[in-house]
């Protein structure tokens, strides 16, 4: 079986099933053919000895005698006629008369008799005729034993037979022609097999091309199957599509970032490297070119680090312990940013109710409120203020940090979250884009509403709201 297609062995398999339903529906055909053949012969048997019974058995002086119908037709032609042969026996179970088979060698069939014999006397006590089968010097026989009953008195017992070699005759025509149909078929079922599995197959065929010629740079030709919509083959070809589909925007999505990396990159190492070679042609040491390139190397480390730090997150790879005071956070941010706040003149407003606490990994939500914090430090003018809400309503956490920065286009409002997009305005600050596309990553890993409401010149306004059933 392993040498063969899995078209060859479906096919085979559909044969096997064909050959097995019409083998069984062979024998079941059989079986009826033969018990109708059967129950014919009986009954002619049972038509025959009644009409025998009433219209040729008759008593003389206490004996019993054969006589003519009344169309003058005697016992023994119309016995002939009939192909049907007779033996009469007593009460004493002693021959009166036989015809056909049984008119001669009575005396050299002793065996075959007393099955006849014991079955008679059996007939004799219950009165109820019975069908026997025989073999009477080689020829078949269905044979039935019935009470003679004359006038309402038992006179004996008959003995009607009439041969079964057309019954078996019948069976091995009727068993010859289904053998040959079932082979014929056999080799008929697997060329429909083999037939209707290429055409089932035919979508596997087109799926194994297109994966051939796959080129995920290129716009790929989807895959169509027509069925209906809970179809195996519909469904496997519909989520083949939509596997190509992530594929291409996965790729697309590398390509941006190796080339969008590259460009990020290069300014802080050419710098470094500038600075490096500047201090060589210098006997002395100059601090302030050191200070630059350890400036350039911690900017390289710290967008590095943000880039691994979004290429590694999912849901459940930090342990998650139990929720827990956002004022706490909030507090720990703040202080960690004193020195950018004092520098800028920044006041900060805090209304966190007490009690309100996010339902998420500390980890990610110290990501998240960072990168928002920062950024409305980085974008707000000085001597402005920067409000920072929390609550918590229906068991869901709402949050808020409002700043009075430079504001957001409505033009860049749907390029923020990728990766390495700064918009104009914002290359004031230094940064490299990766924070937004970290924040919205984590909104979507833990289903919470991310809103932007800006206006520039004025500020912008970030909204959160954390639903108590995310998890």
């Amino acid at each position: 079986m392993q040498r063969l297609t899995t078209k060859q062995r479906l096919s085979l398999v559909f044969s096997l099933y064909v050959f097995l339903l019409l083998s069984l529906v062979s024998v079941i055909f059989i079986i009826i053919f033969r018990f109708s053949l059967s129950s014919s012969l009986s009954n002619s048997l049972e038509e025959n000895s009644f009409a025998v019974i009433n219209q040729h058995l008759a008593v003389l002086d206490q004996k019993v005698v054969f006589t003519s119908d009344p169309q003058g037709t005697a016992l023994v032609e119309k016995l002939t006629l009939n192909h049907i042969s007779a033996l009469f026996l007593d009460n004493n179970l002693d021959l009166i008369e036989g015809f056909g088979i049984y008119r001669f060698n009575l005396s050299s069939d002793g065996s075959l008799l007393d099955q006849i014999v014991y079955t008679s006397s059996e007939v004799l006590k219950s009165s109820i005729p019975v069908v026997i089968n025989l073999l009477w010097h080689g020829q078949p026989q269905v044979a039935l034993v019935t009470p003679m009953v004359y006038k309402g008195s038992t006179l004996g017992v008959a003995i009607f037979s009439r041969s079964s070699e057309t019954i078996t005759t019948y069976t091995q025509l009727v068993t010859t022609i289904f053998s040959i149909l079932v082979i014929v078929t056999l080799g008929l079922s697997f060329l429909l097999g083999h037939y209707l599995v290429s055409q089932a197959l035919k979508p596997v065929d087109q799926l194994a091309k297109v994966v051939e010629k796959i080129d995920l740079e290129k716009k790929q030709r989807r895959i169509k199957v027509m069925g209906h919509p809970q179809d195996e083959l519909v469904i496997l070809s519909n989520k083949f599509n939509l596997m190509l589909t992530r594929l291409r925007s996965a790729s697309k999505q590398q390509m941006e970032f190796i080339s969008n990396a590259s460009h990020e990159l290069r300014s802080p190492l050419t710098r470094a490297i500038t600075a490096i070679d500047l201090s060589l042609f210098k006997p002395k040491l100059d601090k302030n070119r050191l200070t630059s390139v350890k400036s350039d190397l911690f900017e390289i480390n710290n967008m590095l680090e943000k880039l691994l730090y979004l290429s590694r997150l999912k849901k459940d790879t930090v342990y998650y312990t139990k929720p827990y005071e956002l004022k706490i956070l909030v507090d720990s941010l703040l202080s960690k940013y004193a020195p950018e706040l004092k520098r800028k003149q920044i006041k900060v407003s805090k209304a966190v109710k007490s009690g309100t606490s996010l339902d998420l990994p500390e980890e990610y939500a110290s990501a998240l409120l960072s990168n928002l914090i920062t950024n409305a430090i980085k974008y707000s003018h000085s001597k402005t203020v920067i409000t920072i809400k929390g609550e918590t309503l229906a068991g869901d956490t709402y949050i808020q940090i409002i700043d009075q920065g430079i504001g957001i286009k409505q033009k860049d409002m749907n390029k923020i979250f990728n990766r390495f997009y700064r918009a104009k305005s914002a290359l004031i600050a230094p940064g490299h884009g990766i924070g937004l596309s970290l924040v919205k990553r984590i909104c979507d890993l833990y289903h919470i509403s991310l809103a932007f409401d800006s206006s520039p010149g004025k500020g912008t306004t970030v909204s959160l709201r954390l639903k108590a059933s995310h998890q």
